[in-house]
C-alpha cells in the first residue's frame, strides 16, 4: 500500500475517532467523556503536528477542529504547542478502524483530555483493560 500524504492521513485517522465518537456516545464512561467534549470543546481548534520516527522529525502541522459533534482538519492552524502524533499511531487507527471503534480505550485521548476540565478529564484515565 503506498505512504499516504500527512494531511491524508491525519483525515482518515480522525474520521476512524469520529466514528467510534459516534457509535460509543451513549455508552458509560466514554459517553459522558463525549458530552464533555460537546460542551466544552464545540468550535474549538487544536494544533497537531505528525512526525515520523521522532517528534522532532515533523512531516507537517495542522489545525483539527471540534464542530457539530465532530473532529475535522482545518485550514488555520492555531499557534499553541501542538499534540505530536506519530505516523505510526495515525496509520495504525486507519489500518484498524474497527479495534478502535469497538475499544475506545485502546486510543491515545491524552491530547483531548489535557484540554477538557479536571472534572471531566479523570473520567478518561481509568484501566484499559485490553493492554
Amino acid at each position: 500500500m503506498p505512504k499516504l500524504d500527512t494531511r491524508t492521513l491525519l483525515t482518515q485517522a480522525i474520521d476512524v475517532v469520529n466514528r467510534s465518537l459516534s457509535a460509543n456516545r451513549d455508552h458509560g464512561l466514554y459517553g459522558l467523556l463525549i458530552r464533555a467534549l460537546d460542551d466544552h470543546m464545540e468550535g474549538r481548534t487544536w494544533a497537531v503536528a505528525v512526525y515520523d520516527g521522532t517528534p522532532d522529525q515533523r512531516e507537517g502541522k495542522f489545525g483539527v477542529r471540534y464542530e457539530q459533534n465532530r473532529f475535522g482538519v482545518v485550514d488555520q492552524v492555531p499557534d499553541d504547542d501542538p499534540w505530536n502524533a506519530s505516523r505510526e499511531y495515525l496509520q495504525n487507527l486507519v489500518d484498524e478502524p474497527e479495534t478502535y471503534i469497538e475499544h475506545p480505550a485502546r486510543m491515545d485521548l491524552d491530547w483531548l483530555t489535557s484540554r477538557l476540565p479536571d472534572s471531566v478529564a479523570g473520567l478518561a484515565n481509568f484501566p484499559n483493560p485490553l493492554q
